[in-house]
């Protein structure tokens, strides 16, 4: 069966398949997506592994404490709170923003991003290159799990080297 271009994940590593062969390009993408499993099968169900929750919602307030009764409004404004060990839930609603990603959770507690399900990501600017989640380079055992991305971004994730 030949598949072509799955998707892509930029910043110099390409994801393809084609005729059951993956191209020596794929070693790290495969290595990122066995660690985001790996991170996944680690987390006791509901908890980012004995961290924070905190609560994204499309009517709160990057103001409020992030609480399930007062959410923040904005995912990117999550991330910056997010330690290791810690989960990020993001209610249903339309976001329109790109989320950059710079720190780092650790192999036993990873930074969880989890999207219920109708979390969409939709683009701020679709005439500009961006990215729905741009991962930085110091960023390591970071899960991005459950999110629909619709809507004019350049990269659905790009992972800087």
């Amino acid at each position: 069966m030949k598949r072509e271009r799955a998707d892509t994940v930029h910043g110099g590593v390409g994801l393809f398949v084609s005729d059951d062969r993956m191209e020596t390009n794929m070693k790290p993408v495969i290595l990122l997506i066995i660690s985001c499993l790996a991170s996944v099968l680690t987390l006791s169900p509901g908890t980012g592994a004995a961290g924070a929750v905190y609560y994204v919602a499309s009517d709160g307030s990057d103001h409020d404490p992030g609480s399930v009764r007062q959410p923040f409004r904005t995912i990117a404004y999550a991330v910056t709170r997010a330690r290791a060990g810690d989960l990020v839930m993001v209610n249903p609603g339309q976001y329109k923003e790109s989320v950059a990603i710079i720190r780092a959770g650790t192999q036993g507690a990873p930074i969880v991003l989890r999207g219920l399900p109708g979390a969409v990501l939709t683009s701020p600017d679709p005439t500009k290159s961006l990215s729905a989640f741009d991962i930085g380079g110091h960023a390591a055992f970071v899960t991005v799990q459950n999110f629909e991305l619709a809507g004019g971004f350049a990269e659905t994730v790009f992972v800087r080297p």
